[in-house]
C-alpha cells in the first residue's frame, strides 16, 4: 500500500518538472531491480532462456514478447495511469483504481462463473462508496477574470471552525 501511495502521490504533484515517461522509467527500473534481486538470493525462482517462444502461433525471438509485454502492459500502462492521475487529483485517482478490484470481480463472475462471496460484495460495495465519497469531497474549482483556477472552499472549515 505504501508503494501505491507513493506512485499515486508523486503522479499528481510530478507537475511539469517530472515527464510522466521518466516516472514510469524510474518505477519499472526499481521495481525490476528489486525482482532480480530477490531472484539472486533465491527469494522467487528466476529462471530464463533464449529458445524461441511461440507468440501468436509464430516462433520469435525470446526478447519480442518480452519487449511487447514491456510497451504494452507496463510502459503504456503506467504513462496513460500517470497522465489520468494528473487529470483527477491523486485522492480521487487512487479510489478510482480501487475500482480495478471491483470490476476483476465482475468479469470472474460474468466470464469464469465464480460467483463472488458476500464479504467480496460487501468489500465492492464499500470501494463503490469510498470512489462516491471522495468525488462528492474534492473541492469545485472557479475560474477567476484572469483565467486562474481556484478551489471554492466555501462551506469548508479549518480546524477552529
Amino acid at each position: 500500500m505504501v508503494g501505491a501511495a507513493a506512485y499515486f502521490i508523486l503522479s499528481a504533484h510530478g507537475g511539469d518538472t517530472v515527464p510522466g515517461t521518466v516516472l514510469a522509467s524510474g518505477g519499472l527500473l526499481l521495481g525490476g531491480i528489486g525482482l532480480l534481486l530477490a531472484g539472486i538470493v533465491g527469494i522467487v525462482p528466476l529462471h530464463a532462456g533464449t529458445a524461441p517462444a511461440d507468440f501468436g502461433g509464430r516462433a520469435v525471438a525470446w526478447w519480442f514478447p518480452v519487449l511487447a509485454l514491456g510497451v504494452v502492459t507496463a510502459a503504456l500502462a503506467y504513462v496513460s495511469g500517470i497522465a489520468a492521475t494528473r487529470l483527477l487529483g491523486s485522492r480521487l485517482a487512487s479510489f478510482a483504481a480501487l475500482a480495478e478490484v471491483v470490476a476483476a470481480i465482475v468479469f470472474a463472475w460474468a466470464l469464469l462463473g465464480e460467483t463472488p462471496h458476500p464479504i467480496q460484495i460487501l468489500g465492492g460495495a464499500l470501494i463503490l462508496a469510498g470512489v462516491v465519497v471522495v468525488r462528492l469531497g474534492e473541492p469545485e474549482y472557479i475560474a477567476t477574470p484572469s483565467g486562474e483556477l481556484n478551489a471554492d472552499i466555501t462551506g469548508i472549515t479549518g480546524p477552529n471552525g
